[in-house]
């Protein structure tokens, strides 16, 4: 149970790094 807790939160937040560096790259684009 604690496992996949971990691998969910590890998965998140990774995905959050990339939406990050995805929205910054569209605004540079966009600018």
């Amino acid at each position: 149970m604690e496992l996949s807790l971990v691998k969910i939160i590890r998965y998140g937040f990774s995905c959050d790094k990339y939406v990050q560096s995805l929205s910054i790259y569209v605004l540079d684009g966009l600018s």
